[in-house]
């Protein structure tokens, strides 16, 4: 599985980062640690919410004396405000394609690298990417693909493109989150045979109007307190719902009903890092959390617990099988080739995404 899982980052990185490491690949982290008498006995941890066990926090606190006051944002725009904003947090995951902004605009503290031994265990092709070129900002922690959860007793066909989502016949009514703004734009325009980084003013139109019109039998899943559509598609409720691989594996578990769909026209990857804010109070703890985090034994404990998949390649061998051969989880090389990275906007492209996500919003 070792040799697939290579082949398939190997993959990832032809759909949208430049690999730089001809010229940095000699570039070592040195094997010292900030001993745990050094750092402070309290850690923000920003972070979406039941995604990293407790008992890996509890553990980190046992070891290192060092408790993690674990903050939750519900959509990842909340998160990067919460960095402008200077408000605490020490430690933040954040999908990568707002960490080039941030880091220009300073609102992230470059890593100490000699404090982070671990980084040995991270996947190469994870490394030197062009949102953060030299491994100054960011840790890789995961990444996933996006589809569609469907109830396939209660529709009245396979559903097998993301513009079945628009067809009322076969689902009344659909589930989605709200949180991922890139994301739910992305569909509409991966429907419309648009690329989901398109900054075109004229096919963002067409994908605000298209989104627009789902709305009217939309149900958004933060809206009921929920952090999974899961429950709503195994009830009945919403027959079709978008779906992350957490969704999927949950969904298999407890029933054949339902089915995890791959769009024929291509998913979407997403990919998040751990980063320090520039508004970080205790900047050895959070090194030292960060360390811990990358210990495989810690990345596989994760994995297991939240279903993504990790670039850490020690940790690969204590995740369970039902993950780590799971395509939906480790997608194979079919179904990244046929995939779109989600990559970060111009300043300008991020206006226009804003400026149509409100105009969204205030949809009654």
């Amino acid at each position: 599985m070792g040799g697939e899982l290579k082949l398939c980052f190997k993959t990832i990185r032809r759909l949208g980062f430049a690999f730089l490491s001809v010229f940095l690949a000699g570039c070592q982290f040195a094997p010292s640690m900030v001993s745990s008498s050094s750092v402070q006995r309290e850690l923000v941890f920003l972070n979406w919410e039941n995604d990293v066990p407790a008992a890996v926090l509890d553990q980190f606190e046992q070891e290192q004396g060092v408790k993690v006051v674990y903050r939750t944002y519900d959509a990842l725009e909340e998160a990067v405000q919460i960095i402008r904003s200077g408000e605490r947090v020490d430690v933040a995951n954040l999908d990568v394609r707002y960490i080039s902004a941030l880091k220009e605009a300073g609102w992230l503290l470059p890593l100490r690298q000699d404090r982070l031994p671990n980084y040995k265990y991270i996947s190469p092709d994870f490394r030197f990417l062009t949102f953060d070129p030299e491994n100054h900002y960011s840790i890789p922690y995961n990444w996933g693909i996006i589809g569609l959860l469907a109830r396939t007793d209660l529709l009245s066909r396979p559903a097998t493109r993301w513009s079945d989502l628009w067809d009322e016949t076969l689902s009344p009514q659909v589930a989605l989150y709200r949180g991922d703004t890139r994301e739910l734009v992305g569909i509409a325009l991966k429907s419309l045979g648009y690329s989901v980084n398109t900054e075109d003013p004229a096919e963002l139109e067409q994908a605000f109007q298209h989104l627009a019109e789902l709305k009217r039998r939309a149900v958004f899943v933060e809206d009921l307190g929920l952090t999974t559509p899961l429950d709503l598609v195994l009830e009945g409720e919403t027959p079709l719902a978008m779906a992350f691989a957490y969704d999927w594996v949950e969904a298999g578990e407890q029933t054949p009903d339902v089915s995890m769909v791959i769009p024929e026209e291509g998913t979407m990857l997403w990919y998040e890092s751990f980063v320090i804010p520039q508004s970080c109070a205790e900047r050895d703890a959070a090194e030292l959390f960060l360390n811990f985090l990358m210990r495989p034994d810690i990345a596989a404990e994760i994995a297991n617990f939240n279903h993504y998949a990790t670039p850490n390649m020690e940790a690969w061998k204590d995740i369970s099988p039902e993950i780590r051969q799971n395509p939906l989880i480790f997608p194979d090389n079919a179904i990244l080739e046929q995939a779109e990275m989600i990559l970060p906007l111009s300043p300008q492209g991020e206006k226009r995404y804003l400026e149509l996500w409100h105009r969204y919003m205030d949809i009654p």
